[in-house]
């Protein structure tokens, strides 16, 4: 399993390469899935963050999964690189470090026992 671990922001962007696995989510939850699209996300105050914060990650660490290439992940990342490249960098900047925070706040809230 590749699992890639990284600070936010820092320094120590330090990340280690475990093997990812693919997740086989149930029919049910990829049905409902369809129903959701990503304009959708982007546009959803709450999401939009999230949603900015993981594209970027597809686009920065796409080069550590060459070996589980496929055509369709191929024409899927494309299209990723297209929207991500379109969104403002300001936008983008905004996304990041407000997810980071959460994150952080979030990770020091559960040190504390909270």
């Amino acid at each position: 399993m590749l699992q890639l671990r990284f600070p936010c922001g820092g320094a120590n962007n330090h990340f280690y390469l475990i093997m990812f696995e693919h997740i086989a989510f149930s029919e049910r939850s990829l049905k409902s899935a369809e129903e959701i699209d990503l304009r959708d996300l982007l546009d959803d105050p709450i999401a939009q963050r999230w949603i900015v914060s993981a594209l970027g990650n597809i686009v920065r660490f796409d080069d550590h999964f060459k070996h589980s290439k496929t055509p369709q992940a191929e024409l899927l990342r494309m299209r990723i690189y297209k929207v991500f490249s379109e969104l403002n960098h300001v936008h983008k900047g905004e996304c990041y470090s407000t997810t980071c925070k959460i994150i952080g706040e979030s990770s020091a809230a559960r040190k504390k026992g909270h």
